[in-house]
C-alpha cells in the first residue's frame, strides 16, 4: 500500500536528517567548522561591531511597529484579495501538486523578483495560496524565496555587504528555496490531494471572474503597488500620502467594479487569515529575536 510504500523513504529521510546532524557536532568539536567561519569572516570587509545588528533587529520589524501599517496590512489584504477573487484553477494550474512541477517551482522560486516583501509579509501570502490549492513544495519554495530575492534586497546586500555576496545571494536563494520545497513536498506531500480538494470546495465565485479578470487584475496591480510602496524606506509624510492615493484609488475600485457581497468576502479572508498567522507570527518573531541578540 501508498502507507508502507513511504515508510521506508521516511526512515532514509530520517537516517540521514540524524547523519549530518552528527556529522556537524563531529565538526564543531573538531575545529573543522570554526576554521571555516575564521575563513569567511577574514574575506568579509571590515564593518563595525554594530553594524549588522540594527539590519538583523527584528523587535524592530514591520511587525512590531507603525511599519506595520504600511507593510503588514497591505499583505494581508493582497493575501485575502487572492483568497476572495483568484479563482481556484488558476491556482492550481501553475502551482498546484498536480501542474508541471519544474514550471511550478521556477514560478514559486522567482516570483519573489517583483515583490518588496519582508519575511513577516511573505507569511500571509504564503498561506493564501497553500489554502488555495498550490502544492505543499511550490508554496514553501515562495514561502522562502520570496523575502530574499527580491529587488530591493539584492541591492541591499551588495550596498551593506558586498557585490560578491549580493551575486551568490541571487544564485544561492532560489536553490536553497526549492530545496525547501522539495523537502516539505516529499515530508508532507499526501496532504496536497486533500488540500487541494478542499480549495475546489470553497472556490469563491470564479464563474463571473472568469468572464471579467479585468477589475480582479486592477485590484492585485494596486494591492501589489500598496505592499511594495509602503515596504520602501522614505519620510513618513510623502509615504502616507502615497499610500493615501493608493488606498483612494483601491476604494473607487471596489465601489465601481465590484458588489458589496464581494468586498465584505474580501475583509472576510482577509481577517481569517489575521487570526491563522499572527498568533504564530508575533511570538516566533520575539524568540528569533531574543535569539539573534546572543549571535
Amino acid at each position: 500500500t501508498m502507507e508502507t510504500g513511504e515508510r521506508p523513504r521516511r526512515r532514509w529521510w530520517l537516517i540521514a536528517g540524524v547523519g549530518v546532524t552528527a556529522t556537524l557536532v563531529v565538526l564543531h568539536f573538531t575545529g573543522t567548522l570554526s576554521s571555516v567561519e575564521q575563513d569567511i569572516a577574514g574575506r568579509l570587509p571590515e564593518r563595525p561591531a554594530d553594524a549588522l545588528l540594527g539590519i538583523v533587529n527584528v523587535f524592530k520589524c514591520c511587525i512590531l511597529s507603525w511599519k506595520a501599517l504600511t507593510t503588514l496590512l497591505p499583505a494581508f489584504l493582497l493575501a485575502g484579495a487572492i483568497a476572495a477573487f483568484v479563482p481556484t484553477s488558476v491556482i492550481i494550474k501553475h502551482l498546484g501538486a498536480g501542474a508541471n512541477q519544474f514550471k511550478a517551482y521556477g514560478v514559486a522560486a522567482f516570483s519573489g523578483f517583483v515583490l518588496s516583501i519582508c519575511s513577516c509579509n511573505v507569511v500571509p501570502l504564503f498561506a493564501s495560496i497553500y489554502r488555495r490549492g498550490a502544492g505543499i513544495g511550490p508554496a514553501f519554495t515562495f514561502l522562502y524565496a520570496g523575502p530574499a530575492i527580491n529587488i530591493v534586497a539584492l541591492i541591499f546586500t551588495v550596498q551593506v555587504i558586498g557585490p560578491q555576496l549580493g551575486i551568490w545571494r541571487a544564485m544561492g536563494v532560489p536553490i536553497v528555496a526549492v530545496l525547501a520545497g522539495i523537502s516539505m513536498a516529499l515530508l508532507f506531500g499526501r496532504s496536497d490531494a486533500r488540500v487541494s480538494e478542499a480549495a475546489r470546495a470553497k472556490a469563491a465565485l470564479p464563474e463571473g471572474f472568469e468572464r471579467s479578470p479585468g477589475p480582479v487584475i486592477a485590484l492585485m496591480v494596486l494591492l501589489l503597488g500598496m505592499v511594495s510602496f509602503g515596504a520602501w524606506e522614505m519620510p513618513w509624510t510623502p509615504k502616507i500620502l502615497g499610500m493615501v492615493v493608493i488606498i483612494g484609488l483601491v476604494a473607487w475600485l471596489m465601489w465601481a467594479r465590484f458588489s458589496g457581497e464581494e468586498t465584505k468576502e474580501w475583509m472576510l479572508e482577509s481577517w481569517a487569515l489575521v487570526k491563522l498567522t499572527l498568533p504564530l507570527l508575533v511570538p516566533a518573531v520575539l524568540v528569533i529575536g531574543a535569539v539573534a541578540a546572543y549571535i
